[in-house]
């Protein structure tokens, strides 16, 4: 199984025995979209505090289609646009029903200590998005430009 079919099987593994199997593929898809969002930003944010020039590039680019107001707001409709398009890049390729329910019945066919594995697959996926993000965006602001 591949990351992402694995951050989905993580989700079943977790929410199956609460009786919550029904909220996995929607909980798999906003934490891949998620995922995927926070190493997208981290590269950027690595990108504009390692080269310069790309820092000059993107900021050149927010005040042609901000203009003065490139502050918070900007950000903040940045994520959001970012955001929403790979959550709907996720729903297309990832979370169509017949995808998913092959996804859920080869994990099922899986031995226990298998699922386990794949699970603590899908988790580490998950956190290593968290552990790119993270210091790329404190050596963004400690020496990003």
């Amino acid at each position: 199984m591949n990351l992402i079919q694995a951050l989905y099987c993580n989700q079943y593994y977790e929410l199956k025995p609460k009786g919550k199997a029904y909220a996995a593929r929607q909980n798999g898809t906003v934490l891949t979209a998620l995922a995927l969002l926070l190493y997208f930003f981290g590269v950027i944010f690595l990108l504009v505090t390692i080269f310069p020039e790309v820092s000059d590039w993107f900021g050149d680019g927010l005040k042609k289609t901000f203009g003065r107001q490139q502050g918070r707001m900007a950000g903040r409709l940045i994520a959001a646009a970012a955001f929403f398009a790979l959550f709907g890049l996720v729903k297309l390729i990832w979370d169509r029903p017949v995808y998913y329910n092959r996804t859920i019945e080869a994990f099922e066919a899986l031995p226990d200590d298998r699922q386990k594995e794949v699970s603590k697959k899908g988790l580490r996926f998950f956190m290593v998005s968290l552990a790119v993000f993270i210091p790329a965006l404190v050596l963004f602001f400690l020496f990003g430009t």
